[in-house]
């Protein structure tokens, strides 16, 4: 009798799961023609007309014209940014409301285009004219004249611009040179392996651009369960040198290129942390990672590698990790929430320029890791998601 209704059971399922699966079918079926029919139907005239027409429509139909005009003028919005930076404009409202007289231009701008500049910034949001005609500074302005990383920043995605004058040059193989290939120059398999005179450039745009990112990082993650750290690619030192006063038990060692390492040595030399750093020249894709450390962290390091390096990377820092030892990597991680979306493009166009790595999701990070050896992977907390993600795995 039970055989009987094993067998019966068994039947019943098997039908189940047949008639799940052909609903499944169906409804991507249907799925797929009702969008291929709504695509074919708002793209033609009429829905176009009968849009400007209705008023509820009309909302709509003018709701995608101002963000599809917002696409279009971002690059202006961009270099009239860039302008002000240029132009020091920030710094000098900081102090307070000024006229135009006493603002700072070069003699070749005359007082006329000087207005003309100051109203376009005006119309990005980036100062305000006051009741009296001074020009002020806006909340964005205020946060750009706040943080000088962000002028450093801005004057480096000049190059960035060179390279999408031709955007669909970025996507043909080969990739010509590009500005940014150039730049981060470490994202080139061919460059040299242990000297590069371009590191300590790069250096310094990554440290100018780094306070906010340590903020998030420091907040999101337990460091004081841990007593010796290997920061890979460490810069200048400046997140090793907030941790180490943040958390007194803790030593650290920085690795990174040896010009670098060098720089960071003297940089450190005057620190209250100085004496708890040891600081390691060394070339990643050849040299193993210094041993006897409990975490190792990747502090924007991962996500422009592709991902034959960055799992070469990640097999290091697991032969170097005690047991039981964690690896974290903080990075820009590529979300699927609509609010994400514009960040999410940027990266992966700024990534595409590089030559090197591409935006990941949280699971593929975490596949990766999986793939090196680690276990249990899990994201931390961010206070600035759309900036940096957080994700740490452990050696078993």
């Amino acid at each position: 009798m039970a055989v009987t209704l094993g067998e019966s059971d068994a039947s019943a399922k098997g039908r189940a799961q047949k008639l799940k699966n052909i609903m499944t079918d169906f409804t991507h079926q249907l799925s797929k023609s009702a969008s291929g029919w709504m695509s074919r139907f708002t793209a033609g005239n009429r829905f176009q007309e009968m849009a400007i027409r209705l008023p509820f429509f009309n909302q709509i139909t003018r709701h995608y014209l101002r963000d599809l005009f917002g696409l279009m003028t971002g690059f202006v919005g961009a270099q009239v940014l860039a302008a002000c930076v240029e132009l020091d404009l920030f710094t000098q409202l900081r102090g307070g409301p000024k006229s135009l007289s006493a603002l700072c231009f070069p003699s070749k701008i005359k007082p006329r285009e000087a207005a003309r500049l100051m109203q376009t910034a005006e119309s990005f949001g980036l100062v305000k004219i006051n009741r009296r005609g001074d020009y002020a500074l806006t909340l964005k302005g205020s946060a750009i004249a706040a943080d000088p990383g962000i002028a450093v920043m801005v004057k480096h995605h000049a190059r960035l611009y060179q390279d999408l004058q031709s955007p669909l040059a970025l996507f043909e193989t080969p990739m010509p040179r590009t500005e940014l290939r150039d730049f981060w120059h470490y994202t080139d398999p061919e460059s040299a392996a242990t000297e590069d005179k371009h590191s300590l450039a790069y250096s310094d745009v990554m440290a100018a651009s780094q306070p906010m990112v340590i903020d998030a990082v420091l907040a999101g993650f337990p460091f004081h369960h841990h007593k010796r750290i290997l920061d890979i690619g460490g810069g200048h030192g400046g997140f090793l040198t907030r941790l180490l006063s943040k958390v007194p038990e803790l030593e650290a060692t920085l690795a990174d290129l040896p010009p670098v390492a060098d720089d960071a040595k003297a940089k450190l030399a005057n620190t209250s942390v100085a004496q708890r750093i040891k600081t390691t020249g060394m070339a990643f894709r050849v040299d193993a990672f210094p041993p006897d450390h409990d975490l190792i962290t990747m502090i924007r390091i991962a996500f422009d590698h592709p991902d034959e390096r960055l799992e070469m990377l990640f097999s290091k820092a697991f032969e170097a990790l005690d047991s039981g030892g964690r690896l974290l990597i903080a990075e820009p991680m590529a979300s699927k929430k609509r609010s994400r979306a514009a960040i999410n493009g940027y990266f992966d166009m700024y990534l595409l320029a590089m030559g090197g790595g591409r935006l990941r999701t949280v699971e593929e990070f975490a596949s990766l890791l999986r793939r090196a050896g680690f276990e249990a992977p899990r994201p931390h907390k961010s206070r600035t998601p759309e900036l940096i993600s957080l994700l740490s795995a452990r050696k078993p």
